[in-house]
């Protein structure tokens, strides 16, 4: 038996044709489990592997902000190493708007709040602030320029 599981609607369409095996009537026909076999699951008391598979196959439509709050309530319930490889995944797979919710509410639980996530918050603050910092700078000089080429 041959088992595929897509998050592609097109992907399962193809992969569940069947597959003619030579001369004769012998075809093979693969199990599918494609997005329209996976159930949208808002559910917080859900399974996080459950949620993950939602989010991957629902993340980008209409049920992404749920997917991904239900998803931050049972996420936040596993140890750092299983939260935080699918935080990601479930992160990942939604829509930027539903990404956003989900941003916000995970600042809200401090289980998201390991040495690993705090390392990683810490240095792209820096490098935020570091960045701006060498934006303003060089807005600076090209002001003293303009300033000094164009005199008053």
């Amino acid at each position: 038996m041959v088992v595929v599981v897509t998050i592609s609607a097109p992907v399962a369409r193809w992969a569940a044709q069947p597959v003619l095996l030579g001369p004769g009537p012998n075809t093979f026909q693969p199990v599918v489990i494609g997005p329209d076999d996976l159930p949208v699951v808002t559910d917080a008391h859900a399974s996080a592997e459950q949620l993950v598979l939602s989010a991957l196959a629902h993340g980008r439509g209409r049920f992404g902000p749920s997917i991904g709050a239900a998803a931050v309530e049972a996420l936040a319930r596993l140890d750092t190493d299983h939260r935080l490889v699918y935080t990601d995944l479930v992160w990942s797979a939604l829509a930027p708007a539903a990404q956003r919710h989900m941003e916000t509410l995970m600042h809200g639980h401090n289980a998201y709040q390991s040495d690993l996530f705090q390392r990683l918050v810490s240095q792209g603050r820096e490098e935020g602030r570091e960045e701006g910092r060498e934006e303003g700078r060089e807005e600076g000089r090209a002001a003293l320029r303009a300033g000094r080429a164009h005199p008053r």
